[in-house]
């Protein structure tokens, strides 16, 4: 039973593989139809996938593709570049040590809520600003559908909502989104003669016909990016003049500000191959891969109707001349792009590299200091802080203080602090004045105010 399963196992990928069009011819069209396009299509991270797989896995890893020897770049720099390598900042910089908060933590037992009470995080106040400092807890009591208040310890209502809002400091400070990213709009413009112009300079020469431009605001600071999938990214600030790297770029780019929106960050995912040159040496190896199938796909054939015997003789054919081409595939399979992502600032310093998804974030607390997270590591600008244990930052809900020195990451069940503090979760978080004030609600009805000076 098994030999019969065995033959007819290898009829079927037979009939399959000869007559059947390759996934191989559907690739090279493809290929080849993005590469008359190339000018506007986005590079994608692989051009090619595994072809189908034959007897006995045949070729399940023959188009992996294996890394090559790196062309060498010209370094030579011009006179009017700035030429500009990334830094690896974990190595230059070392590690941040821990670092506590400025001064004492402050703990104020607000009061305690019944259990059919919930907190309105929308409308309490943490006691920034509110009324000379008061603590304005707002909760709902889902028992009687109505509004409490509980202030200076003391429980006052039903309210109705509109009432309930009249009862709270009209300066109350509500909770405040840690984050304040946000992303610069892009405007394409084209080189003229081969050089930026902006603000009345040029920058350049530069090699491309087309360039993004991402401005502030107030029209203080750009960033300036080439658009040449040929060459290794350029870009200019008016603060670095032209940037070169030694990297090619790949689409999905961004330019991150800050609150102030007088800080720009660009965030672009780099490789060390130039993505054109590596997508035609994929289309040469997709063709000569098909070449070299056909002598296993004519040993198929030969299954068809013949003895037990020969078909088992044909498939110690096959299994040989898969280790043969394999051996011989990989010798020639073109590497793979792999994109790293990198931080540029205006004065043209590079950081990276990083995860290809790396979280880049400013902070409301931080100003111009920039977090990078990723792989349960974070970076403030550019330097990795020492996380304590059990931490695993991922998430955006972080706070910097202003000197860059020290930081809070909220998480699911917990906040915690760069000095291995810990607190229950907050249920409101304000930043005001140098000041970091949070909410928690202990033993499931105590409402709790910590603050520190951050």
């Amino acid at each position: 039973m098994r030999k019969i399963w065995i033959f007819l196992t290898c009829f079927m990928l037979a009939v399959n593989l000869a007559y059947g069009q390759s996934w191989g011819e559907k690739i090279i069209k493809k290929a080849g139809k993005r590469a008359e396009e190339r000018a506007k299509q986005k590079v994608e991270d692989k051009v090619n996938k595994k072809v189908d797989k034959t007897v006995d896995d045949a070729f399940d890893e023959a188009g992996n593709a294996v890394k090559g020897n790196k062309d060498k770049k010209d370094k030579t720099e011009k006179k009017e570049e700035v030429k500009v390598k990334p830094v690896a900042t974990k190595a230059e910089s070392g590690q941040r040590m821990k670092q506590g908060p400025r001064g004492p933590v402050k703990r104020t037992e607000v009061g305690k809520i019944l259990p059919s009470e919930s907190i309105d995080v929308a409308e309490s106040s943490g006691g920034v600003l509110s009324g000379g400092g008061e603590i304005s807890i707002a909760v709902y009591n889902v028992a009687d559908r109505s509004f409490y208040i509980y202030k200076d310890g003391k429980r006052t209502g039903p309210y109705t909502k509109s009432e309930m809002k009249a009862q709270l400091p009209a300066d109350r400070v509500k909770y405040v989104n840690a984050n304040v990213t946000r992303k610069v709009r892009a405007f394409q413009k084209p080189l003229q003669d081969g050089y930026i112009v902006e603000e009345g300079k040029k920058y350049g020469p530069l090699e491309g016909e087309l360039y993004y431009l991402y401005e502030n605001e107030d029209k203080s600071a750009f960033i300036a990016v080439v658009y040449n999938m040929n060459a290794p990214l350029a870009f200019v600030t008016p603060l670095a003049g032209v940037v070169k790297t030694d990297k090619y770029m790949q689409y999905d780019l961004e330019v991150l500000t800050n609150e102030s929106g007088k800080v720009l960050l660009l965030s672009i995912p780099l490789t060390s191959t130039n993505p054109q040159k590596q997508m035609e040496k994929q289309m040469e190896y997709n063709q000569i891969q098909m070449e070299k199938m056909k002598p296993i796909i004519d040993l198929t054939k030969k299954m068809q109707g013949a003895s037990k015997e020969e078909q088992m003789k044909v498939l110690a054919d096959i299994k040989r001349k898969k280790e043969e081409l394999e051996k011989e595939l990989k010798e020639i399979a073109p590497e793979q792009l792999v994109f790293e992502k990198y931080i540029y600032t205006l004065d043209g310093k590079g950081y990276g590299p990083y995860a290809k998804d790396a979280m880049i974030c400013f902070s409301r607390s931080g100003g111009e200091h920039w977090a990078a997270m990723f792989n349960g590591t974070l970076r403030i600008d550019g330097v990795e802080m020492q996380v304590p244990g059990g931490i695993y930052p991922t998430s955006d809900i972080l706070w910097i203080s202003p000197d860059g020195q020290r930081f809070a990451l909220k998480e699911y069940d917990k906040i915690a602090f760069s000095d291995g503090k810990e607190y229950p979760y907050p249920m409101h978080v304000t930043y005001e004045n140098g000041e970091l004030i949070w909410l928690c609600m202990e033993n499931k009805e105590s409402i709790v105010r910590y603050s520190l000076d951050f």
